[in-house]
């Protein structure tokens, strides 16, 4: 049994629900359970769905064949001196990996985001956290163009597609150099914070 001060959980498509009503293009969503003894990494998402998050009120969408796991928000040890988009460290299967809150970074001037979950994305030493609200699985093959401007600022150079679905925007970011460029950004406010 888990509780909520726990960081485990089980790899896509059985994704934590937070309660809170399912979507109706989704099937309902089981709780994060133990993972079988001798379970390494969680596996690329390989299914029939488009894997969203909702992180600050804005939808993305995990790229296929990215590594994921969805965990309930656990312990985070704050680093002082960091950015506001920097939560901290978290321990996953003996790693430290860093959790990010997309909002704060993509929009500065944004608060501190108020998921109850851990996305980690990555395996091994290439894992990054993100905070985030809630996941959800879309069939595929229901998406439609986004129209309008191109997004601008600090999300501009990241995004890999735009597009709708049921009437609401996604954004597919190339999440690796995010979070490459967030570590970059990171370390150096950290640094000079500290001097």
């Amino acid at each position: 049994m888990m509780n909520d001060s726990n960081v485990e959980g089980e790899r896509f498509p059985a994704l934590a629900s937070d309660g809170q009503e399912q979507s109706p293009h989704a099937p309902a969503l089981p709780e994060p359970q133990e993972p079988p003894d001798g379970e390494e990494e969680a596996g690329p998402l390989e299914s029939e769905f488009l894997h969203t998050f909702l992180a600050g009120g804005y939808n993305y969408v995990i790229p296929a064949g990215t590594p994921a796991i969805l965990l309930r928000l656990g312990e985070i040890r704050h680093l002082p001196f960091s950015p506001i988009w920097f939560e901290g460290l978290a321990h996953h299967r003996g790693d430290l990996v860093p959790v990010f809150d997309l909002p704060p970074y993509l929009q500065p001037g944004t608060a501190r985001g108020k998921g109850r979950y851990l996305l980690i994305v990555g395996a091994h030493e290439q894992k990054v956290g993100l905070r985030v609200e809630q996941v959800t699985a879309f069939p595929l093959g229901r998406t439609q163009p986004l129209e309008g401007p191109a997004e601008e600022g600090v999300v501009a150079p990241f995004v890999l597609r735009r597009f709708r679905l049921d009437d609401m925007p996604y954004l597919e970011l190339n999440l690796f150099p995010l979070f490459e460029q967030m570590i970059q950004r990171g370390v150096a406010a950290h640094a000079s914070a500290a001097e």
